[in-house]
């Protein structure tokens, strides 16, 4: 037999490309002609992972309160028969499998019903073969609800020094819960699972794990949460606050305060004087004292020199001694008073549109507080008496409004109490 050359065939025959072309062109068009026009490409191919619908809607068993909780195989494999150009295009979701008839369900229980199989849309030339399972079991209660607590997992967690772990935080912290009502009695909680692996040590920062939901039981044991339902946009994690330990010193401010009195001379003795903070590493080097509040001069005298305030954290940060309140108090036994006439009522911010005239020019009684070396020098020649009109929504007709006590060039003393004048407005 004569030996054939095949290269020296290929390299002739590749000399005339447009021969090499239409031969290729015309392979590919029988190839899709025999696929598209022989009668004899019928096959069957198998569509796996069908899901097992369930739809009780207008049935007795609706109408009894009875749900479908759980479906046993929850998919099956249907097999299709048809034009092989056809059923190679067949997907799952082009199949609804669900049971023949739910006639026997009339209580809660297990159920083995028998399956049918049909096409969303119709098929020309294709029909359904059969089904990998003929029956499945399908478990019908009555479903409630129920709010259900989620408590985090045990984490082995260090932190750096100068850092503490506050207490764990699940997110969401709670959760409605659907299911069987024999199942929701016995659920007592979620428990919220994290990697091992994932877990982080030594932190010096918050830190937040994905986290999966394991449904516990009354009597500590884990429960088949494939009988339970809840919203699908929930995601669970749980948050591992770490915080920066600071202490942070307190501080009080104050109001009504004569613009000539020295703050400093009042030496107040703050009980505590400092919290430890605990905040964000980057936030809380920022904080360097935590206001009190305002302390108004107008009720510190030789006889209140004592003051509680409520201490409010900044948002954010954590008051790690748990302590609410502070006392504010100063030495009583350097404070002394008098009392004086402060004549010469000055009517500040008049309105344009009002005619005001005071019945009193003299304010009497007035006390004046302060350290007993700096209040022998004052008289009633160093304070003053003024309305702010701009305050006040005067009508016509005579009415008492506040009077403000001033204290002209003299440190360590401020006035005590309200004082009011009488005054006359006529409306222009």
């Amino acid at each position: 037999m004569k030996k054939i050359n095949f290269k020296k065939f290929f390299l002739e025959f590749s000399k005339n490309k447009l021969t090499l072309l239409m031969s290729v062109l015309f392979s590919v068009v029988l190839w899709i002609s025999t696929i598209m026009f022989s009668r004899d490409s019928y096959t069957v191919i198998k569509i796996s992972d069908v899901p097992v619908i369930s739809n009780l809607s207008n049935t007795q068993a609706e109408q009894l309160g009875l749900s479908v909780v759980k479906i046993t195989p929850s998919t099956v494999s249907v097999y299709v028969r048809g034009p092989r150009h056809k059923v190679s295009f067949i997907k799952k979701d082009d199949i609804i499998v669900t049971p023949k008839t739910y006639s026997s369900v009339l209580y809660s229980g297990s159920y083995n019903l028998e399956l049918q199989a049909f096409f969303n849309k119709p098929q020309n030339d294709v029909t359904i073969e059969s089904i990998s399972h003929k029956n499945v079991v399908f478990v019908v209660d009555v479903l409630e609800t129920k709010l259900v607590k989620l408590v985090p997992d045990e984490l082995n967690i260090s932190v750096q020094e100068g850092f503490i772990k506050d207490e764990t935080v699940c997110q969401p912290n709670s959760l409605f819960v659907s299911g069987p009502k024999q199942s929701i009695d016995k659920l007592a909680s979620i428990k919220l699972l994290v990697k091992k692996e994932e877990v982080n040590k030594n932190l010096n920062s918050t830190k937040i794990f994905d986290a999966t939901p394991q449904f516990i039981s009354v009597d500590g044991n884990v429960m088949d949460s494939s009988v339970f339902k809840y919203s699908e946009e929930v995601n669970f994690n749980i948050k591992v606050p770490i915080y920066k330990v600071k202490k942070i010193p307190l501080k009080i401010l104050y109001k009504n305060v004569p613009e000539s009195l020295n703050l400093n001379l009042l030496k107040p003795k703050i009980t505590p004087y400092e919290i430890e903070v605990g905040g964000p590493l980057e936030n809380i080097e920022n904080i360097q004292e935590i206001s009190l509040g305002y302390l108004d001069l107008r009720d510190l005298s030789e006889s209140k020199t004592d003051f509680s305030f409520k201490i409010n954290i900044p948002s954010g940060f954590k008051n790690l001694g748990q302590i609410s309140t502070a006392t504010v108090s100063f030495d009583d036994a350097k404070f002394s008073y008098k009392h004086f006439n402060v004549s010469g009522v000055e009517l500040l911010n008049v309105p344009k549109d009002c005619d005001l005239s005071i019945n009193s020019k003299t304010i009497k009684d007035v006390k004046i507080v302060g350290f007993k070396e700096f209040l022998k020098n004052v008289n009633s020649t160093n304070l003053t008496a003024t309305v702010d009109c701009s305050n006040i929504n005067f009508k016509n007709g005579m009415q008492n409004v506040p009077v403000e006590i001033g204290v002209i060039n003299k440190d360590g003393v401020w006035p005590v109490g309200e004082y009011k004048c009488s005054i006359n407005c006529k409306k222009k």
